[in-house]
């Protein structure tokens, strides 16, 4: 379960990504590949991406599928409840939360009414905050 799984997460130098999907969100489907890349390019240096599902009606299978069509590769949890979105305020998918080694919130974004590609809107938030929070 992702409440479990948040509190496992102890390695002292890991920033953790933490994205609240739904398979039925065209703005999550547009951005996927772009997660994936960062996934990829920050993974090897201590970033940690989780991603959550808050929707219970909304089948975990089918969203880990097309996440890893899209490129997504990174574990993806139910949130029952959706008790971890609710905690974090996370207020709608996709909601990007970016935490730091010592679990302190961050950054957050939430993709709504985008103009343009949402798959390069991620950039201004997760990759500048990304490398801003490993040197920290």
């Amino acid at each position: 379960n992702l409440g479990n799984t948040l509190r496992q997460l102890g390695r002292p130098a890991e920033v953790l990504v933490l994205g609240f999907y739904s398979h039925r969100c065209p703005y999550n489907r547009a951005f996927w590949g772009r997660i994936g890349e960062l996934s990829r390019e920050y993974g090897p240096k201590g970033v940690r991406f989780l991603g959550a599902n808050p929707n219970r009606k909304e089948p975990l299978d089918g969203l880990i599928e097309g996440a890893a069509e899209a490129g997504v590769l990174h574990p993806i949890y139910r949130d029952p409840g959706p008790a971890v979105a609710d905690a974090l305020g996370a207020l709608a998918t996709p909601h990007m939360l970016v935490i730091d080694a010592d679990r302190v919130l961050r950054g957050r974004h939430r993709f709504t009414a985008l103009v343009g590609d949402p798959g390069q809107r991620i950039d201004p938030l997760i990759a500048v905050l990304i490398p801003v929070r490993i040197a920290a």
